[in-house]
């Protein structure tokens, strides 16, 4: 029985821990011994059918902590960028905080795995530096290095440098999209990879009949992330300006009036829901609205065609990988508020353009299995068990 260890920061409510349930769940089932290692639970948000090892240690918490902190202080009073000789002196092994931080990561990686896979780049050091036989890969599933980093808070910049230098290793890397592919080619021309994709579960995600409450106004379903990256802020403004136009009720999930701010149009308010809800939720709305400046690969308009609602989305490079303009989905640029209302207008006023979109929609949808990225990873294993 071949034996799989994935290595993850955290579990929680994210795309990546989504990507991770799928994948480890469907390997269990065909016939592999699957085992996650996390440091700790933020969120379980999603039902995991492996084994699961929590580490949760507060010592290495508190070290990770400090290495962010010394980190900060060098790269600001030295005002340069790092230079890989300066990550290894704070990373590597004549690191006093490696003896305490990256030591204590090393000593808790079992050693009897046939495959050992790393999501986060800080977590990629240890991994690369542990005594394993085993295969290594580095699953990326978002990108926001480089020219995209502008949207990362500041107390993060010491794990986009981390980044960086993780990019570098000599790990089987395993990627959502090919646009994160042609970035990582920009710091290492020479990797090895596998693009797996993402998935959608069609046995929840499909349209729903509409319910019997009768509304004149047209819903409009948006999902907020507290985030400058996912374009919360560009969401709100076109659902004002949209407003002004048609009469709307928006579908807000996870609005936070401290943060967003007071809303001077209709909406209903959700918190972050589960699967089966949020299906309901996407079939409940005339249009999917997604505004994000960078993905990685962009979950939600796939999961949103699955449901057989129409969407409106920005060119996040990554969604790009499934998105066609005009076949599956209206696009415009990040940040682009007039086009963004204007392709919400047309969706809600041109019934034959909604049909298409959500007619293509799904049998894109039905394309992107949780299975055929699944059959990817087994590829992977092959391919790298050769070399």
């Amino acid at each position: 029985m071949p034996r799989v260890l994935f290595i993850a920061r955290s579990l929680n409510r994210s795309g990546e821990s989504r990507h991770l349930k799928y994948v480890t769940n469907i390997l269990k089932e065909r016939g592999y011994y699957v085992k996650i290692l996390a440091y700790f639970i933020q969120d379980l948000f999603y039902n995991f059918n492996s084994d699961i090892e929590i580490l949760n240690s507060k010592n290495i918490n508190k070290m990770i902590h400090i290495l962010n902190k010394l980190y900060s202080i060098i790269s600001r009073n030295l005002k340069i960028n790092i230079e890989n000789n300066i990550v290894d002196f704070i990373v590597g092994k004549l690191s006093k905080m490696q003896q305490n931080v990256f030591e204590s990561l090393i000593n808790n990686i079992p050693v009897d795995f046939d495959h050992y896979i790393v999501l986060n780049p800080d977590l990629a050091v240890p991994l690369h530096i542990a005594k394993v036989d085993g295969k290594k890969y580095y699953s990326i599933q978002g990108f926001v290095y480089g020219e995209y980093s502008k949207y990362i808070p500041r107390k993060e910049k010491y794990y986009l440098d981390i980044y960086e230098y993780s990019l570098k290793l000599p790990f089987y890397f395993l990627l959502s999209s090919s646009f994160i592919r042609e970035e990582i080619m920009k710091y290492n021309k020479g990797f090895k990879y596998k693009i797996v994709g993402n998935g959608v579960d069609t046995t929840i995600f499909y349209p729903r009949k509409s319910s019997s409450e009768k509304s004149d106004a047209y819903k409009i379903l948006v999902i907020l992330r507290k985030s400058e990256l996912k374009g919360d802020t560009v969401a709100l403004k076109v659902l004002k300006e949209v407003s002004k136009k048609i009469k709307i009720k928006a579908i807000l999930i996870g609005y936070d009036k401290k943060y967003h701010g007071k809303l001077d149009f209709d909406y209903v308010s959700l918190p972050y829901l589960h699967d089966e809800e949020l299906a309901k939720t996407y079939s409940s709305a005339d249009v999917y609205l997604f505004t994000s400046y960078v993905e990685g690969f962009g979950l939600p308009p796939l999961e949103a065609m699955a449901c057989g609602t129409p969407v409106v989305t920005t060119n996040a490079k990554g969604n790009m990988e499934y998105t066609r303009h005009e076949y599956n989905a209206l696009v415009s640029e990040p940040g682009d508020v007039e086009g963004l209302t204007k392709n919400v207008i047309r969706i809600l006023t041109d019934d034959k353009l909604k049909e298409r979109l959500v007619e293509n929609g799904l049998k894109t949808a039905k394309s992107w299995t949780w299975d055929k990225v699944t059959d990817k990873y087994e590829q992977a294993f092959r391919e790298n068990s050769e070399t």
